[in-house]
C-alpha cells in the first residue's frame, strides 16, 4: 500500500476516533503532497513526495522548537512525533560507507545518483557527500 493511501486511512481513523489534532495534521500533509504531485499532471503523490513534505514539516518544527517556550512546546512535540512515524529509517553511516564501497564509482555525482535512485528519503545527503569524498580521496 502506498504511503498516500496509508495516510488517508489513518486520517479517516482519526476522524472516527475524534482525534482532531491527528486528523488536521494528516490533512495538511496530504494536501501539500497532492499539491506537489499535481503540478504537472493529475495523480496521487508518490511516497518520495510525501516523505519530502513530511521532512519539510519536521524541519519547520525543529526550527520552531528552538524558539518555543513553556506551553508552546507540547503541541510541537506531539506533531513532531506524529510526523516522525512516516519517515523511513535513515541509513547508518556504516550502511552508507558499504553502499559507496560496493558501488565502486569514480566520481561524487555518480555516487549521489546511486543514493537518489535507490534510497530516496533514506539517507542524509551531507553524510553521503562527506563519505563519498573520503572514499574518492583514498582511491587517488
Amino acid at each position: 500500500m502506498s504511503l498516500f493511501k496509508h495516510l488517508q486511512e489513518l486520517k479517516v481513523e482519526a476522524l472516527k476516533k475524534g482525534d482532531s489534532f491527528t486528523f488536521t495534521k494528516l490533512g495538511v500533509v496530504l494536501a501539500e503532497a497532492v499539491q506537489v504531485a499535481t503540478k504537472k499532471e493529475k495523480r496521487d503523490p508518490t511516497d518520495e513526495e510525501i516523505i519530502s513534505v513530511v521532512k519539510k514539516g519536521l524541519e519547520g518544527i525543529a526550527e520552531m522548537l528552538k524558539h518555543a517556550k513553556g506551553i508552546e512546546v507540547a503541541p510541537l512535540i506531539i506533531e513532531r512525533d506524529l510526523l516522525q512515524k512516516f519517515m523511513p529509517t535513515q541509513l547508518s553511516e556504516l550502511e552508507v560507507k558499504t553502499i559507496i564501497e560496493n558501488a565502486a564509482l569514480d566520481n561524487i555525482g555518480k555516487i549521489m545518483a546511486v543514493f537518489k535512485n535507490n534510497y530516496a528519503g533514506k539517507y542524509d545527503g551531507k553524510l553521503v557527500s562527506k563519505l563519498a569524498a573520503e572514499f574518492l580521496s583514498k582511491q587517488s
